[in-house]
This record gives C-alpha cells, structure tokens and sequence, in this order.
C-alpha cells in the first residue's frame, strides 16, 4: 500500500507536471507530439494514485517485494524510453538540419556561379 504522503505528492506532481505542460503548449515553446508521453506519464501516476492497489496487484505480479520498489523502477523504465524517443527526433533533426545546410550550400554556389557566368 503506497503511504497517503506518497498518494499526495504524485497527485499534486502529476497536476502540476500537466499544468507546466499546458502552459508551454499553449505559448508554442513545447510541440504536442513530444508533450504526448508525459501526458501519458502523468495520467498513469494520477491513476496509480488514486487506485494503489492496482501497482500492489502488478507489483505483486512481477516479484517486487514493495509496490514502491515497482513505481520506481516503472518510473526509471518510462523515463528511459522518453529520453530514447527524444533522442530518435533529435537525430530525425540533426539529419535534416545537415541536408538543408547543404541544399544551401549548393543553391549559393549555384548562384555564385551564375554571378560570374553574367560579369563574364
């Protein structure tokens, strides 16, 4: 059984994580597509929350002798896998920030050219 301390402060956490992310949404300094994940997070923690036996059952299920243990250790997991989703986008965008600087490259040499083919 999670302690009513425990229960509290993932509630006010996760409602304070979800007001956070609004407010960046909504001034465009946070795109939805990577917000999506820790709304997830959020909701999970707020229903784990409200309904803790439901982390004892799964807890329970899976070998860990303190549900706290699998919260930690879920948390740590769901952790993971949003730094391994932000770290694909940022190559996605390193990648298509190395072919546009030499798209650039090659329409101002294009240019240059044509510059010079003119004064010629």
């Amino acid at each position: 059984m999670l302690a009513f301390k425990l229960q509290a402060i993932m509630i006010g956490g996760s409602v304070f994580a979800c007001i956070i992310l609004l407010r960046l949404i909504t001034k465009y300094k946070l795109e939805i597509k990577y917000s999506l994940l820790w709304f997830l997070l959020n909701i999970i923690l707020i229903v784990i929350s409200i309904f803790p036996d439901t982390l004892n059952f799964i807890s329970d299920q899976m070998g860990f002798k303190d549900s706290v243990n699998a919260l930690f250790s879920f948390g740590i997991l769901i952790l993971i896998l949003i730094v391994f989703s932000l770290t694909v986008a940022l190559s996605r965008m390193s990648n298509r920030i190395r072919n546009l600087s030499q798209e650039i490259g090659l329409l101002k040499r294009e240019l240059n050219d044509q510059n010079h083919s003119e004064k010629s």
